[in-house]
Formats: C-alpha cells, sequence, structure tokens
C-alpha cells in the first residue's frame, strides 16, 4: 500500500521521511549550502528516488560530505561516489583563499559516521584524483530540453 507521496507504507526510515518531506534538518554536517540550496537539492533527490528504485550519485567537490549524507542515508541510492582532490587552500577568481584546516577523507568519513552506520557508508566510493582534466560529456535526448 502507497501514501499519496508513492512510497510504500512501512518502508520508510526517519531520514528518508526527511527526503519526501523536503525538510533540511537532513544535512546534519556542516556545509557550504544554504536553506535554499539544500531544499533544492532535496527535490531533486525525491524526484529521482520516486522515478527510480536504485540510483548512483556522483559529486565533484565533498569537503565534509554535507550533502552526501542524505544520499547514503537512502534505501534507493545504491552508490555514492565522491570526487574530490582535497586542497589544503582553494583559490577564487573572486581573490579570496579559502583554507580548509585538516581537509581529508578520512575527516570527511568520520563525520558521516556519527550519524550513519556501516552500511550506510559501504556504498560510498572516495576518489582523490591526481589528474585534473575531466570531460563529462553528456547528450540532450529530449527536444524539451533543448
Amino acid at each position: 500500500m502507497s501514501d499519496l507521496t508513492g512510497v510504500k507504507q512501512g518502508t520508510v526510515t526517519p531520514y528518508e521521511a526527511e527526503i519526501e518531506a523536503i525538510d533540511p534538518k537532513i544535512f546534519l554536517l556542516e556545509s557550504s549550502t544554504t536553506r535554499n540550496d539544500r531544499q533544492s537539492l532535496l527535490r531533486l533527490q525525491r524526484l529521482v528516488r520516486r522515478e527510480n528504485d536504485d540510483y548512483c550519485y556522483l559529486e565533484i567537490g565533498s569537503h565534509l560530505g554535507g550533502s552526501l549524507l542524505p544520499h547514503l542515508a537512502d534505501s534507493r541510492c545504491g552508490l555514492v561516489i565522491s570526487i574530490d582532490p582535497r586542497p589544503a587552500v582553494q583559490p577564487d577568481e573572486r581573490g579570496p583563499m579559502f583554507a580548509y584546516q585538516g581537509n581529508s577523507t578520512q575527516r570527511m568519513v568520520d563525520g558521516l559516521l556519527r550519524h550513519l552506520s556501516e552500511d550506510n557508508l559501504a556504498k560510498l566510493q572516495t576518489l582523490v584524483p591526481r589528474l585534473y582534466l575531466w570531460v563529462i560529456e553528456g547528450r540532450i535526448r529530449s527536444a524539451a530540453s533543448r
């Protein structure tokens, strides 16, 4: 039996209820996203999870993992990939340099483990690239998206 959201009753975890409700309190870790950013990200996640029984989430630049947590907590997300070069200082075109003290994958994982089980984190793959050339090819398949 499904409720009005289309989710089977009795199968929703507290975290998944927050995703369905577009509740930004699921973002339990520090993040550079605003409340509006978080709500927009949750709307996209809810849309994807309603249309797919299983999905993969890819993020480039994860820092402390704040925006990874909702996907790691989502039973419909089977794989979470975090790509982050983990710089000590992040240059910015606007001029200021942003320092990231203790910026490491282990610090991110430790923070996530304060809120999620090891089972949740088992679907996390992290990459610290040494190559800084990325080509992302996308194809437009719908006339409406042109």
